[in-house]
């Protein structure tokens, strides 16, 4: 079921972005961010255990797209450019899905998500 609904998502975010586009511009790709969990100081990989979903839709916007698998919480957002210092903080309602601008800068972008429960999650990409 949350396959499936991330699917109908995806296409719906797919589909309005398409049509917000300017004639003659390309939507961009949705590129997978993968999330990694944090225990202590060992970071570790469980997909399974991790329960967001996070990609850069790369368009003339630069978001970054999360989909809860469930409701978590809130959720508290930091995303960062490693490189040059640009530093944004959100927080959602993990009851429904998320965009996050980011400033397309290039970089070593850093996504950290903080659940209620305490639990924290990353991700890292290269613009």
């Amino acid at each position: 079921m949350n396959k499936t609904l991330l699917m109908v998502m995806t296409s719906l975010m797919l589909s309005v972005t398409a049509l917000a586009s300017p004639a003659g511009k390309t939507m961009g790709d949705l590129l997978d961010v993968p999330i990694h969990t944090r225990d202590g100081q060992v970071d570790q990989i469980r997909p399974r255990s991790v329960p967001l979903f996070v990609a850069h839709l790369e368009t003339e916007l630069n978001e970054l797209f999360v989909f809860p698998h469930h409701d978590v919480g809130f959720v508290d957002v930091v995303i960062e450019n490693l490189f040059n210092g640009e530093y944004a903080e959100f927080s959602f309602d993990s009851s429904m899905a998320a965009f996050f601008p980011i400033s397309g800068n290039a970089g070593f972008w850093r996504i950290s998500l903080t659940l209620d429960s305490g639990d924290v999650y990353y991700g890292e990409f290269f613009l």
